[in-house]
């Protein structure tokens, strides 16, 4: 059997897993799927055009910032570019399982096919992006978890399951924070990560081979991230843009219950929204993000919020529709337009190998 109907195989297996999961979960506290659906079907669509509309401008601002965290490194392309990559970002982050990162490699290959000897630039630029992301995290994690706690919603469990996620989100950017000011650490970090996998694979992957251009590449990034230090102004448009990225998202969820007839405390959006953030972090090798996802999402809203559990899983079905299956089909058309056939089809490894090319 090839490599590519194994992994074929494997997405379409792990996507069932999920699915399955999702399904018993319903099965377990006794939601009857009919229900569902009928309230899917009086969805009033009007709120939940907004809500679409808001998810759209989400990625819009989302992409605005990548592009404006690129512009003080010198590179230079049409917003046009950065926002079908984005999307391919996303569609390759759905697709390919297990792949945490899928979606940055992807965006870095592409970018760093249109600016040759940039890719340092590309990955400095991507990790300022997530470190914008990780501090906002944090940032609506106290915010919301504090209003929870005094309003006596966040108690038990919860109180513990966000302090630990606050903590883990804020010690892990701390952690990076400290990679890129210190640059003898990354250099450390890229020799033993090299050695380590060339020890693992037996030299089969020859990773030596890219070992130069991967010092090179992390010079080059410590030398981007002293240009964001040496102009801390041109880090104002995108943290603007990022904040508006983020209050979309909250907009999502918001006119998704509107559009059910119902409203939902802006706390417990936020408190529900940073963690599904943090979930989405881990490596589950579930494509589509199908399962946990929904099953934590479902059970926050309805130990948060006090509606009946049938509510909360339709809104996380129609949540969900938006910010998974509605962008996954966007992707796969902003794949179409730039002819981008082969990410679909490569794991981690023949993407970072490609990624580090110079000559593309």
């Amino acid at each position: 059997m090839s490599s590519k109907i194994w992994r074929s195989l494997r997405t379409v297996g792990l996507l069932l897993i999920g699915i399955v999961a999702f399904l018993t979960y319903i099965y377990v506290f006794n939601v009857d799927i009919p229900k569902i659906l009928g309230e899917i079907q009086r969805t009033n669509l009007h709120f939940y055009i907004v809500a679409l509309t808001a998810s759209i401008l989400e990625v819009l601002f989302f992409a605005l910032s990548w592009h404006f965290l690129l512009l003080p490194l010198s590179i230079k392309t049409r917003f046009r570019k950065t926002f079908l990559f984005v999307w391919i970002g996303l569609f390759v982050d759905l697709l390919i399982p297990a792949e945490a990162v899928s979606g940055e490699i992807s965006k870095t290959y592409l970018m760093a096919k249109n600016h040759k000897e940039e890719t340092g630039k590309v990955v400095a630029s991507l990790v300022a992006q997530r470190i914008l992301g990780m501090l906002i995290t944090t940032l609506t994690l106290v915010l919301g978890a504090l209003t929870l706690f005094l309003n006596q919603l966040l108690v038990g469990f919860l109180l513990n399951l966000v302090i630990l996620v606050t903590v883990g989100t804020a010690v892990s950017l701390v952690v990076l924070i400290l990679f890129c000011i210190k640059e003898t650490w990354t250099l450390r970090m890229v020799n033993a990560v090299v050695r380590f996998a060339d020890y693992i694979t037996r030299g089969r992957w020859k990773f030596q081979e890219l070992k130069s251009k991967a010092l090179e590449a992390t010079r080059m990034f410590h030398q981007a991230i002293k240009a964001y230090g040496a102009n801390p102004k041109s880090l104002l448009p995108p943290v603007i843009t990022s904040l508006l990225a983020w209050f979309f998202n909250l907009i999502v969820f918001y006119f998704v219950f509107l559009s059910l007839g119902y409203q939902i405390s802006w706390s417990i959006i936020m408190v529900t929204s940073a963690l599904l953030v943090a979930i989405k972090a881990i490596p589950l090798g579930v494509p589509f993000e199908v399962g946990l996802p929904e099953i934590t999402m479902s059970t926050l809203f309805y130990l948060l919020s006090g509606y009946n559990l049938k509510l909360c899983i339709t809104a996380t079905i129609l949540i969900r529709v938006l910010t998974v299956w509605v962008r996954f089909f966007i992707g796969f058309l902003a794949q179409q337009v730039l002819g981008i056939h082969a990410l679909t089809t490569l794991n981690t490894k023949e993407l970072v190998e490609k990624t580090s090319e110079k000559d593309f």
